[in-house]
């Protein structure tokens, strides 16, 4: 197992908050002075902050453009497999990808009860006619 950084998690004004649980470098380790990556004093913390996000985030912007809305399910399933492809192609970040997924649940959903609606009301016409014979 490895050893854990000895330094204390402080507030703004140095008070001591809790013991901080990071796992110590093994620089520190060799030195015998446990400390993580932040209490090392090696490096300022906006600065792994910021290498962090540079690691985790895509560099290029994703193409992603649909010519026209979706006016049925038809035009929705060309857009999923536009976002598939896309994917693959690694062109389409992970997040796009559940958003594009996300909105078409919801709107194969209303185009569902939409036309669920539609044939209710030629039902309810078509016995409203019948009635008045």
């Amino acid at each position: 197992m490895g050893q854990y950084c000895e330094d204390w998690i402080t507030d703004k004004d140095g008070t001591k908050i809790k013991k901080c649980h990071a796992y110590a470098t093994k620089e520190s380790i060799k030195d015998n002075k446990p400390r993580c990556v932040l209490h090392s004093g090696k490096y300022d913390p906006a600065t792994l902050g910021k290498l962090g996000g540079i690691v985790s985030k895509r560099l290029r912007k994703p193409e992603f453009k649909i010519s026209k809305p979706p006016a049925n399910a038809e035009d929705v399933q060309t857009i999923l497999e536009q976002a598939l492809y896309n994917q693959i192609k690694d062109e389409l970040t992970p997040d796009m990808a559940r958003s594009i997924k996300a909105l078409s649940d919801s709107l194969i959903k209303t185009y569902e009860i939409t036309d669920i609606q539609r044939r209710l009301d030629k039902i309810e016409q078509a016995l409203k006619e019948r009635d008045k014979q």
